[in-house]
């Protein structure tokens, strides 16, 4: 037999060898019982109270470089840069460190709504109200630093979500630092834009 048709009957056998194993486990695979994977673990204290630092720093650097044109909106019943600081000093104190303090009481307490008519059109400028913000801020993470394990198991009832621990209020707190930070980036750019297209004309 020549070298080229022996070659020929290795190939084919190893083929059929690899088509056989393949077979194999595909047979087995399809006989394993099916594992569901296990959800990710929820954010520790540590890692809730770290993240809220950031998403904080990253708004208020934002909002600081828009001083010179807080009062700008982009349309008049949009909130100008100078009403969204002013609005987040205030739900902070009046809502979530408020909302934390209460869970943590172990009194299971109804939470409300919270309403944005709390933000006087007559607010702060953007400076003292990020100066706030950043104070009641510390004394959140603070007050949260020092919670047993039990009070962090105690709930408060909220209105539109039901159940609500401390660390659900911080997770929620976290969301809506990352939601006003992308509303901010889209303030600036639609400033920006408006600003070039005032320069063009």
């Amino acid at each position: 037999m020549s070298g080229g048709g022996a070659e020929d009957i290795r190939r084919r056998s190893a083929d059929s060898f690899g088509r056989a194993v393949l077979r194999s486990y595909n047979g087995s695979m399809s006989r394993l019982p099916y594992i569901r994977p296990e959800p990710p673990e929820p954010p520790t204290r540590e890692q809730l109270l770290r993240d809220l630092q950031t998403s904080q720093t990253q708004v208020i650097r934002l909002l600081q470089s828009m001083a010179e044109v807080q009062d700008w909106q982009p349309e008049p019943a949009e909130w100008s840069f100078r009403l969204i600081a002013a609005h987040l000093a205030t739900v902070e104190q009046a809502c979530h460190l408020q909302r934390v303090m209460e869970i943590a009481s172990g009194g299971t307490p109804l939470l409300d709504r919270y309403a944005n008519h709390h933000v006087a059109p007559a607010a702060a400028g953007i400076d003292e109200s990020l100066r706030q913000w950043r104070a009641v801020r510390r004394r959140l993470i603070a007050f949260v630093s020092e919670l047993s394990e039990a009070q962090l198991a105690y709930i408060g009832i909220h209105q539109a979500v039901g159940p609500m621990t401390v660390l659900d209020t911080l997770q929620e707190l976290l969301d809506q630092d990352r939601g006003n930070l992308r509303h901010v980036c889209q303030l600036i750019a639609a400033y920006h834009e408006e600003a070039l297209q005032t320069h063009r004309v």
